[in-house]
């Protein structure tokens, strides 16, 4: 149904937006950003929830609650593969 029409559900009305397939590609690209950071996010509070939970502590670190390397582990990392990819 169209916007205009009254008593449409706001489940299927849409809007039409005339582009270029320069237009799409960057409005789907955004939309897969979007949706994979609420994704990502989602899961992140899980685990600091299941984290918190489980060391019964508020000041659980979020690199150490999600399994990630620490600051000085990672900067080491990156380190190194940027001096693999200079080679």
């Amino acid at each position: 149904m169209c916007e205009g029409v009254a008593g449409a559900d706001d489940d299927e009305s849409y809007s039409l937006l005339f582009g270029n397939n320069n237009w799409y590609l960057l409005l789907r690209l955004y939309y897969i950003l979007c949706d994979r950071l609420v994704y990502f996010h989602s899961h992140a509070m899980k685990a600091m929830s299941v984290a918190a939970a489980e060391y019964k502590s508020d000041t659980v670190e979020t690199a150490y609650a999600l399994c990630l390397k620490t600051p000085r582990e990672f900067a080491c990392y990156a380190l190194r593969t940027c001096r693999a990819e200079i080679k």
